[in-house]
């Protein structure tokens, strides 16, 4: 939920969220195997601002900090009701809440790549604001000089990812940058 969203998506019964964050860690100091949530278990989201500029490294937020009614006055109460600063601090509604998971590679596969964008935030154009062309820099890590590597495209979600590192030379159905790697990538 975020601060000054009506907290009813779609009108649909129980429904209490406003918007979709990206969450991309997880941190426990008990096992991850373990279905339990414990209050000092730490997860990292995004949001349409960066707490540190332009390198973003998301927002690292306990458990026992992310509970709240749909009133917000609890935890939530210093949240700001303003269109993409409200994303940096949301909450989880007490009594449902719903998260979903996108798959695609089930073996670690490749090397780490890192992107880096023009600007950090993209226009609201359902407010009228004009739409901006987005530019990236993309940086893979621990690349071999001289050695060739491909870095694939996919698009629909991930229909069509491959498995494994294996599987990557039956993709031909997305597009794919071939580069020749060197000390500095």
């Amino acid at each position: 939920m975020c601060a000054g969203d009506s907290h009813a998506c779609y009108g649909l019964p129980n429904a209490t969220y406003d918007h979709i964050e990206s969450v991309y860690g997880l941190w426990s100091n008990h096992s991850l195997t373990d279905p339990q949530v414990y209050p000092d278990d730490v997860l990292v989201h995004t949001s349409g601002y960066a707490p540190d500029g332009t390198k973003n490294l998301g927002y690292y937020r306990r458990f026992d900090s992310l509970v709240d009614t749909t009133a917000m006055n609890g935890n939530c109460s210093a949240a700001v009701p303003e269109w993409k600063k409200n994303e940096m601090y949301p909450c989880v509604e007490l009594n449902y809440s719903y998260g979903y998971a996108l798959t695609g590679l089930t073996k670690p596969a490749g090397l780490r790549v890192v992107l880096e964008m023009s600007a950090i935030e993209e226009p609201n154009i359902r407010a009228g604001e004009p739409a901006v062309y987005l530019y990236g820099k993309i940086t893979c890590l621990g690349t071999i000089s001289g050695q060739k590597y491909g870095i694939y495209r996919f698009r629909n979600g991930n229909v069509g990812v491959p498995e494994d590192v294996a599987s990557y030379e039956m993709v031909t159905e997305y597009p794919v940058f071939y580069f020749v790697g060197d000390s500095s990538s």
